[in-house]
């Protein structure tokens, strides 16, 4: 009887995640550098380090590579890139990532993967040397359920923040909001950049100061909360700057 072949789709197990490791580090030895493909996919790698709230695949890639920095270094997540790449960690099932990521550790000074010239293509690809050059993971917390049906506010407390919420603080002169067009988030020039963290007695000065639209996203993933994004004047951007601490 002919034995069945594996799927081309099954979900790599933790040996063979290693077994791929362990051949494209001997691959990048022998040829010194990375194929094209290679390439595509450590600058793919390097870009959902930087992510700050992904979703989805991107997400478990990042918390994947952040562990695998965080325990190995920079060498072995080129290695990850380009043997395994996102499909296939996210692909893996989470039993399967985790002990993938022991033994990745254990090994973390093994010529197999751990050799010089591995090291000198990560720093030629700008693999991040450190989780502290990263934008920290961000995990889940506690919410209340979103059905409005099991949502209780008590009606003085919301009253009483709303008026709060209506007296911008001393040292902030208030602005008449500017009339603008409706765009959608998409159309702004850019939403990355410098974060700085702020306070709920920020808020009433942020109302204060708002500017043009608003927009509420509302994630596909359910472990990231719902969010706005809004734009403010520029003298309330350089009171912050100068005020709060800087996140990343």
């Amino acid at each position: 009887m002919e034995m069945e072949k594996p799927s081309r789709y099954r979900p790599l197990k933790t040996d063979e995640a290693w077994d791929r490791l362990v051949k494209a580090s001997e691959n990048i030895q022998l040829l010194e550098r990375l194929s094209d493909t290679g390439v595509r996919s450590s600058s793919e790698a390097v870009d959902t380090l930087k992510m700050v709230q992904p979703s989805g695949r991107p997400k478990g890639y990042k918390e994947f590579l952040h562990d695998v920095l965080r325990h190995s270094g920079p060498q072995v997540v080129l290695l990850c890139a380009v043997a395994l790449g996102q499909v296939k960690v996210a692909d893996m099932k989470y039993g399967d990532r985790v002990n993938l990521i022991s033994k990745i550790k254990a090994n973390k000074d093994n010529a197999d993967i751990n050799h010089p010239t591995v090291r000198s293509l990560a720093i030629r690809h700008q693999i991040p040397d450190s989780v502290t050059d990263l934008p920290p993971l961000l995990y889940p917390v506690n919410k209340p359920s979103r059905k409005r049906k099991h949502i209780s506010i008590d009606s003085q407390k919301q009253e009483q923040a709303l008026e709060s919420a209506a007296q911008p603080p001393s040292d902030v002169h208030r602005l008449t909001p500017v009339n603008a067009p409706t765009v959608l988030p998409e159309s702004a020039p850019g939403l990355t950049g410098d974060v700085y963290g702020l306070t709920l007695t920020d808020a009433p000065a942020v109302l204060a100061e708002v500017q043009g639209q608003m927009w509420l996203t509302d994630p596909y993933d359910d472990n990231t909360q719902p969010f706005v994004t809004m734009q403010i004047s520029w003298k309330l951007r350089d009171h912050f700057i100068l005020q709060r601490p800087k996140m990343m």
